[in-house]
């Protein structure tokens, strides 16, 4: 499901891929490339504060990331 939220999103079906994630269980909270998918999401909709806990939420997990840093940044 993971793979196929990232193909969605990448074709810009932001909802179907949001929905790929959500129907995974917790991955989107247990695998930092689900939960940069999501925070990236958040921030193709606009949702810029749900992106913006999703970017830290892995900035805690990975500390030296510097994309996250910049793409938290932007968020905010």
């Amino acid at each position: 499901l993971y793979l196929q939220a990232v193909l969605a999103a990448r074709a810009g079906h932001d909802d179907l891929a949001r929905g790929l994630l959500q129907r995974s269980g917790d991955l989107d909270r247990k695998m930092p490339a689900a939960m940069l998918l999501l925070a990236l999401i958040d921030l193709e909709q606009g949702n810029a504060q749900s992106a913006a806990q999703g970017f830290d939420n892995l900035l805690r997990l990975q500390p030296d990331n510097r994309r996250v840093r910049l793409l938290l940044a932007r968020a905010l």
